[in-house]
């Protein structure tokens, strides 16, 4: 294992070589980097303007780099875990800087949000996103709330797609085929209806076999099955009024996520119980799958006729229906649930600038409505094989929250500026858990309420006898209930120093916060009889860092180093004790680190890139229960643990090279290699499933026409084939199989792109 120390030397080290080899070469300010222009701060900023860790890309380089979907920024993003949460190949699970969630039922909040144009995305289910017909992304480090709708502790992940226009006709497609027989067709065309009326329209179509046999049905599994649909009108009522609806829908029938079965045999990682990672088994008579259908529609409308700045209006609603039906570890554990969700925002942005143009300002008004229902069974060991004979978990959800937030930058100088912000955020939520046995009746206990104990002797399904009642016992109707509220004010505090035009200093303070959550698909008479919310997480971010440009703007170099600490941070965890999932307060953690991020034009056809993430993540106090690893009896030894899926260290170097031919047209050439160092897939950190030696080597080479109109690109994605488990879950000795869910195998695509 490399320490921590040993690479940020070598890094330090690695950066000054670039610096030394560029330097060196004569001065071509045609070979300068792109000035990339983002709106993290809800105004139009160069990057290296933004006093904040944020890593962007624009459209070309979403091509050329192939970041098909939002998974692939597993690998550009500093300090980052994301894939594919469990079991699910349509939901994404971000861990960043030691914060995040892998709990896709709707019971909790994920730690870093999902934008698309505004729009916020409440729920991982859905939020696996095709970088398609796409104006850039922008990916922010670090708790938001000042800026942004809803109030996030870990980051937020911005995705900015193409506008319509009214000057030109515009259109573009491509088809993509390649291993496991994938067939991608995707396209994208912008119609200028009228002098002031314009039309975006994007469609894609994303098939492939899978990747895993499937020993007990013979065929492959893990496929992917994916069509979508999304089209924008704009229309400009005049100069300073225009309105802007969009409206899409996709359907999702992949496969759900199918687990590799482990020994169980202790070691780091388990070996496969079938002798292949990719060859699983799953119950008899049992149908995985995992169908969604989600559809949104928002209305966007932007007036800047006032002097006091631009004021927008952004509503939105979205909903989805998902059937999940996942075989966990093959004939141990099966999950079935049914979930509906729609979800309703209002917000008022206002932005502008005062006092000569010293003042930069942005503030808003938010409101939030999410509605949850749904039923979910679990069955474990030989109860896996009657799954329907089981009780189901009849939950709902709603949420309501209102905000208020706004931020103001003051240039005191034209070299110092000083951002001050603040949102006040009040939430309710109403959850209702009631569990029915098959046929839609009440599953009722005769229970003793004083006793804690989850295997309480004296208790015993059905009503209670006279006898029973005159000793103290009750009857429970298996059901829980909770209406809490929440509210909370998180300021944020940047001071920014410009020592000219290329090179930034920063520091800034803020605090994050979400709102308490509960546990799901609960059907224990006892956890119901005791349940309660989990209280909410707040989250304080020192940052220091700075931005900078030189070799005539043909080294762009950025670094941050970060100080999080989380209060009464929330986890999901698997409960040996009744088996299933739960969700308590873990405790309180402090996570430190360092984030590099450099990219280097060399040459005006040559260009280097990568980045370094280093974290020291630890608990400081541990809350939950100590019963919830097996073999561990005391709050020391659970800080003893490791948060998971946090890696102390991660590094990308990548290149891209470019050569005109005689015709005029041109071949570019580039790669990256990407390491993590070992991180956990659960709190208990379960050796078996570990995460261990993450690599991933990808490539590309493509030819582009004189006129650009046409490209063609062959790419490949862990070139190496390195089996590395991306999750996993375990049950103790309730369910002693360890299954593991991994990150695809090698994978060959040949792109062939088209404009008009």
């Amino acid at each position: 294992m490399i320490h921590k120390h040993t690479l940020l030397r070598s890094s330090a080290l690695f950066g000054l070589a670039i610096t030394a080899a560029v330097t060196s070469i004569p001065s071509m300010s045609h070979a300068a980097l792109n000035e990339l222009v983002v709106t993290a701060q809800r105004r139009a900023q160069g990057i290296q303007s933004v006093p904040m860790a944020v890593t962007s890309f624009d459209a070309a380089t979403i091509e050329r780099r192939a970041l098909k979907n939002v998974s692939t920024l597993d690998r550009v993003i500093p300090n980052i875990v994301m894939n594919n949460n469990t079991g699910q190949n349509n939901a994404s699970k971000m861990f960043l800087r030691g914060i995040g969630d892998d709990e896709s039922w709707f019971v909790a909040d994920p730690p870093v949000g999902v934008y698309v144009d505004d729009v916020y995305y409440a729920r991982q289910a859905g939020s696996m996103l095709d970088l398609f017909s796409v104006e850039r992304i922008e990916f922010l480090r670090g708790p938001q709330g000042t800026l942004y709708g809803r109030n996030t502790t870990g980051g937020a992940l911005k995705v900015i797609t193409k506008k319509p226009n009214t000057d030109d006709a515009e259109a573009e497609g491509d088809v993509t085929i390649g291993s496991y027989n994938r067939i991608d067709v995707r396209g994208s065309a912008n119609i200028p209806v009228s002098d002031n009326t314009a039309l975006q329209i994007a469609a894609l179509s994303r098939n492939m076999d899978g990747y895993t046999r499937n020993l007990t049905t013979g065929k492959k599994v893990n496929a992917q099955d994916v069509t979508g649909l999304r089209a924008s009108l704009l229309h400009e009522f005049n100069d300073d009024l225009d309105i802007l609806i969009t409206a899409d829908v996709i359907k999702d029938r992949s496969d759900p996520g199918y687990a590799t079965w482990l020994a169980n045999d202790g070691l780091s990682p388990s070996a496969p119980f079938y002798g292949d990672y990719f060859v699983t088994s799953e119950s008899p008579g049992f149908n995985p799958r995992n169908e969604i259908d989600m559809y949104g529609v928002s209305a966007t409308l932007t007036y800047d006729g006032w002097d006091i700045g631009t004021v927008k209006s952004v509503t939105t609603y979205r909903s989805f229906d998902q059937q999940l039906q996942l075989d966990g570890i093959g004939f141990e554990y099966l999950l079935d649930q049914d979930h509906e969700q729609w979800q309703a925002s209002q917000e008022f942005q206002l932005t502008g600038t005062a006092m000569d143009d010293r003042l930069n300002y942005s503030a808003g008004l938010y409101y939030f409505h999410e509605d949850n229902e749904g039923v979910a069974t679990q069955a474990f060991g030989l109860l896996a094989q009657t799954l329907a004979t089981n009780p189901q978990a009849h939950e709902s959800l709603e949420t309501d929250s209102f905000a208020i937030y706004a931020s103001g930058t003051y240039d005191v100088t034209d070299a110092l500026a000083i951002t001050l912000g603040g949102r006040y955020t009040y939430e309710e939520k109403k959850w209702q858990n009631n569990v029915l046995l098959p046929g839609g009746v009440q599953d009722v206990w005769c229970v003793n309420p004083t006793q804690t104990a989850l295997a309480a002797a004296d208790d015993f399904q059905g009503t209670c006898t006279p006898a029973d009642l005159l000793a103290g016992m009750i009857d429970f109707e298996n059901a829980s209930a909770d209406n809490p509220d929440w509210s909370d004010f998180t300021p944020r505090l940047v001071v920014d120093y410009k020592f000219n035009d290329d090179f930034m200093v920063y520091g800034s303070v803020a605090k994050g916060w979400k709102s308490g959550s509960f546990a799901g698909r609960v059907t224990h008479r006892r956890v119901n009889l005791f349940q309660a919310s989990v209280d909410p997480e707040d989250s304080l971010s020192y940052e220091a860092g700075f931005k900078s440009e030189f070799a005539d703007n043909r080294v762009r170099l950025n670094a941050n180093a970060f100080l999080v600490e989380y209060s009464d941070l929330q986890i999901g965890v698997t409960d040996p004790s009744i088996g299933g999932f739960t969700r308590l307060t873990g405790g309180d953690s402090k996570v430190k680190g360092l984030e590099v991020e450099f990219q280097a034009a060399v040459t005006d056809n040559f260009e280097i890139f990568g980045n370094v993430g280093l974290q020291d993540a630890e608990w400081e106090e541990f809350k939950g229960p100590l019963s919830t690893c097996a073999g561990f009896t005391s709050a020391e030894d659970y800080k003893s643990l490791d948060i998971k899926q946090t890696p102390e260290w991660s590094y990308r170097i990548g290149a891209d090279y470019t050569v005109q031919t005689a015709n005029n047209g041109s071949w570019s050439f580039g790669g990256d290699w990407t390491e993590k160092d070992t991180f956990y897939n659960n709190v208990c950190n379960t050796p078996e499933i570990g995460s261990y030696d993450y690599k991933s080597l990808n490539a590309q080479v493509a030819y582009e026409s004189a006129d650009e109109r046409w490209r063609l690109t062959l790419s490949g994605t862990n070139l190496t084939d390195e089996d590395v488990f991306a999750g996993g879950f375990s049950f103790g000795e309730f369910a002693p199989a360890r299954p593991a869910y991994m990150y695809p195998p090698r994978m060959i695509s040949l792109n062939f792109r088209y404009r008009m």
